[in-house]
């Protein structure tokens, strides 16, 4: 036998020897059961060596963050940043100042007066009667807003085919213009309007109620229509706010033999605090600074019965006393401040945790 024949001959037999030995060893991994073949050990051996070997080299090739690379995520804050400080801070900032002085258009440049301008809208009595008016209409829109809003979110809250058309009916008045509602309930309020000859008819004698000439019910009556407008918005707040509630609570609430309203009572109420926070915050606020509705509706009459804080700031703008009028709107911010945050806080303290 040749010396070549006699190494290939010694190659097979190391080859079959190998395969003998890998395939005992397969086997008796096989019996056992618990052990991991060992090409796929080998395998992630080899796999977890290269990882460790890139690893490394990332690490050794690896650059520091410049300044600018650490400070990335604050570019999504900026435009935010700059258009709040632009269009909130600064223009407070400036009104603040403007309320110590006599600014006004009929002279050039200003002069520091302290209080003054202070002391005059609390010397007028108009500062008392507007916040009195200003507060009765943010109570009646707040409260009729979040009682209409939740009742109709209850009876609505199922999704069904009516469920959602009845949702879209009571939610298109609040992506509808303020001015063309106004305008609209000016017409239906009108003493010959729509309102007084339905109510003709109902009653068999003529009716001509002035809606819109009472100095004690007209704001009472703008504050109707907004609360008409905006509990749409509301209720689907409140839907969403239900709807997160979980089966379980509202099943276990009737195992216990709760009713239906002592089961919104005791279950569903504790658990949309949450919801019930948002709406009357975010109620409270937008009453407080009314504006559009008032003026579309009544333009602050009769006798300027229903003149807000809004409105009042704008007559003063109109009649060019800046000073005066940034002066009723620090009054103004001072009350949505001091209304409006402890609500928020005090409200959030009985927020439940899902």
């Amino acid at each position: 036998m040749t010396i070549g024949a006699r190494a290939d001959d010694g190659r097979h037999k190391a080859d079959c020897g190998l395969l003998s030995t890998l395939s005992s060893e397969l086997q008796a991994l096989e019996g056992a059961g618990t052990a991991r073949c060992p090409f796929t050990t080998w395998t992630n051996a080899h796999a977890d060596a290269t990882n460790l070997q890139g690893a490394a080299h990332v690490a050794l090739t690896r650059q520091p963050l410049s300044a600018i690379d650490r400070a990335h995520p604050a570019y999504y804050l900026l435009p935010a940043a700059a258009i709040f400080f632009a269009l909130f801070l600064v223009p407070i900032l400036i009104n603040l100042v403007t309320a110590f002085t006599d600014w006004n258009a009929y002279r050039s440049g200003f002069n520091f007066i302290g209080l003054d301008n202070f002391v005059a809208a609390i010397e007028s009595g108009d500062l008392l009667r507007v916040t009195r008016t200003t507060f009765l209409y943010s109570v009646a829109v707040v409260a009729a807003q979040n009682i209409f809003g939740f009742s109709l979110a209850m009876a609505l809250e199922r999704r069904t085919r009516v469920s959602n058309l009845f949702r879209a009916i009571f939610f298109v008045p609040c992506v509808v213009a303020i001015v063309v509602w106004g305008i609209l309930f000016n017409q239906l309020l009108h003493p010959s309007g729509l309102v007084n000859q339905i109510l003709s008819v109902l009653t068999g004698s003529e009716v001509a109620i002035i809606w819109l000439g009472s100095v004690k019910y007209t704001i009472f009556v703008v504050a109707a229509v907004n609360s008409w407008m905006w509990t749409g918005f509301h209720m689907v707040i409140y839907i969403a706010a239900i709807n997160a509630i979980p089966e379980d609570l509202i099943d276990a609430g009737k195992i216990d033999g709760l009713g239906y309203f002592a089961r919104i009572r005791h279950v569903i109420l504790p658990l949309i605090m949450q919801g019930i926070s948002i709406n009357v915050v975010l109620s409270t606020i937008g009453t407080l600074k009314v504006f559009d509705m008032v003026m579309v509706l009544t333009k602050t009459g009769p006798g300027g019965a229903t003149n807000v804080y809004n409105t009042w700031i704008y007559e003063a703008f109109g009649q060019a006393l800046y000073g005066y009028a940034s002066a009723i709107n620090i009054f103004l911010i001072v009350l949505v401040t001091v209304i409006a945050y402890p609500l928020y806080f005090r409200m959030n303290r009985r927020v439940v945790d899902l």
